[in-house]
């Protein structure tokens, strides 16, 4: 019986990876396991300085509430287990198993101990990589004076597995969750929507850019989280589209789509083929307003090709489609002006013409994130 409780409990060790607020239940079972007052898991690194940094920590209910009164007397850099040197990959120490009963430093860390509340304790270490070490300890109340037997330490010894994959495990999805939203982020950074979607329309995941556009749109919205779009037409058009993928086999067709009615700014739309290692067929669907599209910065283009302030101003003009006589019109100067101007940026730029312009510019690290 007590073998299948122990299982059950290593069991429920890993569903800390996905919710660590669960380390606290799993910590009093083991409390409750081994008979003890307080368990606490820690991850200490020793500095070449000898001290320690405590990088990582979880405590058992009992712990948590009684935090402060244990930080103040034991959990602190004049805790002498700290000094014990770790000469195996894993065991299971006592504190009779280091300190000399007479020793006056234990001795001084007892009555500190006492005064937490605690007395007895036993601990499991891992060394891990690094000079990073793994640790539970456990005590049993300040007037508990049983001893950890056999039962214990075998306990430990079982433990100790299932607690070095869960915290390895538990650390690489952490790191995977910060990637994660870093990415996610940068891309809300992003002027475009981008949304990932399957087959039948059905929203995956989407930019807070593209959450946002579809929330303020008059002409698509979100049923049931499959995107639609109001029009019949496009809706139509767009459901041709994705019938269509199942066959592609690569991303780098494209399918556009745009949506004009009236009182309201076009909206583009481009469609993508996104295969998952050839099995199911998903979908990377570009989201563009073009009344909220971002023009090119003239004092970016100014720095890139080396122009004077008059000259990048120009160039982004005629990359935006403004005429030179328009040009000249609005800045209120004559088209010889502009001319001369715009020659100059040619020479400084190495090009002939305005298309090659237009083509510089918009290939260019100017170009705003769209």
């Amino acid at each position: 019986m007590q073998y299948e409780e122990d299982n059950q409990l290593f069991a429920d060790l890993y569903r800390c990876i996905t919710a660590p607020s669960h380390w606290v239940s799993v910590l009093d079972q083991v409390k409750a396991r081994m008979n003890v007052a307080s368990v606490v898991v820690q991850v200490i690194k020793k500095q070449y300085s000898g001290t320690v940094d405590l990088e990582w920590e979880v405590r058992d209910s009992f712990s948590l509430e009684h935090s402060a009164l244990h930080d103040k007397w034991v959990n602190n850099a004049d805790n002498p287990r700290l000094l014990i040197e770790v000469n195996q990959p894993l065991q299971v120490v006592r504190d009779v198993d280091v300190f000399e009963e007479d020793c006056p430093v234990f001795r001084g860390f007892q009555k500190r101990l006492a005064l937490a509340g605690l007395g007895k304790a036993i601990m499991l270490d891992i060394a891990l990589p690094n000079d990073t070490l793994l640790s539970l300890i456990a005590h049993r109340h300040s007037h508990d004076d049983q001893p950890y037997d056999a039962d214990v330490e075998q306990f430990l010894y079982a433990l100790a597995p299932h607690l070095s994959q869960a915290l390895e495990i538990s650390q690489a999805f952490k790191n995977s969750l910060c990637q994660q939203h870093l990415l996610e982020s940068i891309v809300d950074h992003i002027s475009m929507g981008l949304l990932l979607i399957d087959e039948k329309g059905g929203v995956l995941w989407g930019s807070q850019t593209a959450e946002n556009m579809i929330q303020s749109s008059a002409v698509m919205t979100l049923h049931n989280q499959h995107l639609r779009f109001l029009n019949s037409s496009v809706n139509h058009s767009f459901r041709d589209i994705l019938s269509r993928f199942t066959d592609q086999s690569s991303g780098f067709e494209r399918h556009i789509l745009v949506v004009r009615e009236e009182c309201t700014s076009t909206l583009e739309i481009m469609l993508t083929p996104f295969h998952n290692k050839g099995e199911l067929p998903y979908a990377l669907v570009y989201l563009k307003d073009m009344q909220s599209a971002t023009l090119i910065d003239p004092k970016e283009v100014q720095i890139l090709f080396s122009l004077t302030p008059a000259e990048a101003n120009i160039a982004v003009a005629l990359a935006d489609g403004l005429t030179l006589s328009e040009y000249a019109g609005i800045k209120g100067i004559s088209i010889g002006t502009t001319r001369i101007q715009l020659k100059s940026v040619f020479a400084k730029m190495g090009i002939n013409r305005q298309a090659e312009l237009v083509r510089k510019l918009y290939s260019s690290v100017s170009m705003p994130i769209q």
